[in-house]
């Protein structure tokens, strides 16, 4: 039985393209142990349960760019954070014993992939970019990973190229299956009227009218994230 481990998150745009790997995986492999580290107090320590996969934390974040005393306070704490966080990662390697660990960006992939490096090659090691530009995680651990899968060809210049492989962004089930009426009935669009969409951040829902010019008989619904997390979650680096 195969065992994979995805590590990362903080954000929906590194959580859910990991779940439809994932999903992906589980259909090529139905007997795959598939399993889960993020970041606690992270979205997806919710959101992976929810897909039905099970998930560890590890006390992890970023740096608090703002300042105030709170976010000070924080700051400080980031030495002993980044050692706890190696020592879960170490222990959560150690239990479950995969075969592959896959980095999908955000700091509890930092920590995890560095743990499976100085294990030596007892994981083949693989970072999933889902981005054009991306993020530190996946920058620095690219060069001790034996496989990059890329989402978008730009990123490619990033990283080094003979671990490149351009597989583009795996698509979830639900969203290849679904038709016009499942979207009608799920959103309430108004009869008669074109749906449109506009996405913002993962972690950021826009607190303006939307930017994009509206044609008549159209409705506009805006997706982002929680907007109870907004204010926190934009203060930390991403990565």
């Amino acid at each position: 039985m195969k065992r994979i481990l995805l590590a990362g998150g903080g954000t929906g745009g590194h959580i859910f393209p990991a779940l439809a790997l994932a999903d992906a995986l589980k259909a090529q492999y139905p007997d795959a142990d598939i399993r889960f580290v993020g970041a606690v107090g992270g979205m997806e320590m919710t959101l992976v349960p929810k897909a039905g996969y099970p998930i560890e934390g590890v006390w992890i974040s970023g740096l608090y760019r703002q300042k105030t005393l709170r976010n000070l306070a924080r700051n400080l704490l980031l030495p002993l954070k980044f050692v706890v966080a190696h020592l879960q990662s170490w222990a959560i390697l150690r239990r479950f014993r995969p075969d592959v660990v896959i980095g999908v960006g955000g700091y509890a992939s930092y920590t995890t992939l560095g743990v499976a490096k100085r294990m030596g090659n007892r994981h083949l090691r693989v970072i999933q970019e889902q981005n054009a530009f991306p993020g530190l995680t996946n920058r620095v651990h690219a060069r001790h990973a034996h496989l990059v899968l890329l989402g978008n060809a730009a990123a490619q210049q990033h990283f080094p190229a003979h671990k490149c492989v351009i597989t583009g962004n795996v698509v979830r089930q639900q969203i290849r299956s679904g038709s016009a009426e499942q979207l009608q009935a799920l959103h309430r669009f108004p009869q008669g009227r074109h749906p449109a969409g506009e996405i913002a951040g993962a972690v950021a829902v826009p607190d303006h009218h939307s930017v994009l010019d509206q044609p008549a008989h159209s409705h506009v619904r805006h997706h982002g994230g929680d907007p109870q997390r907004r204010h926190r979650q934009l203060d930390p680096v991403v990565v």
